[in-house]
């Protein structure tokens, strides 16, 4: 799924998930789309997936609530290039329960930009098997990272303000330009189909920077 606007979609049952998306088994690839302030009772505002196959590449996810995405139990894939900003509790969080017996959500957590959540950056409780690197995290109301297992950071993530635009381009001083991991073994454009890299470096987040 490509190219959509997600916006101000609810999710309101008991403990209902996925405000605008909700993806159990299977999966999809979420590459390319807008979320806009939608809302879920119970977990992931703009996405919760469980037991899923994961591509989700070059979004932009603004004002969710609770958290912008929420991953469970067997989720596997990659999460990259995405900016997440707004959230109202987290930007991104895994969580798996006590009597789950699995790995945990497999993931690799590569290029995001994560801003101004409400709680955690990114929030993980419960068994993973995740790589978090080269994602720049700012201004988390509580903590840009809050991890209750053992975990060993990966490398090159930045903490610093990501000086974006109100669409979430990058000034040409921003740190997120020319800092971010090569993924072209995935994809190779950002979210408005203009090709990666146009610098040094792919940039972090779901926009490059045309100089």
């Amino acid at each position: 799924m490509s190219g959509c606007t997600f916006q101000s979609n609810q999710a309101l049952g008991e403990d209902a998930d996925g405000g605008a998306i909700m993806q159990w088994l299977g999966g999809s690839e979420l590459v390319g789309n807008h979320f806009i302030d939608n809302l879920a009772v119970g977990s992931g505002g703009a996405l919760r997936s469980a037991d899923a196959e994961v591509f989700v590449v070059n979004n932009q996810l603004r004002g969710s609530d609770p958290e912008a995405m929420r991953f469970s139990y067997d989720d596997v894939g990659l999460v990259a290039n995405n900016t997440i900003q707004d959230s109202v509790l987290d930007g991104i969080r895994s969580q798996t329960s006590g009597s789950y017996v699995g790995t945990g959500p497999v993931l690799d957590i590569a290029n995001n930009v994560i801003t101004d959540s409400g709680r955690y950056g990114l929030y993980v409780t419960g068994r993973h098997r995740m790589t978090f690197r080269s994602n720049l995290i700012w201004a988390s109301a509580e903590a840009d990272l809050e991890v209750t297992e053992d975990w060993e950071e990966g490398p090159d993530n930045l903490y610093a303000a990501p000086a974006l635009s109100a669409e979430g381009v990058p000034d040409a001083d921003s740190p997120v330009v020319d800092a971010g991991l090569d993924m072209s073994r995935w994809f190779t454009q950002d979210i408005d189909g203009t090709e990666r890299p146009l610098g040094g470096a792919w940039d972090i987040g779901a926009v490059e920077l045309e100089p």
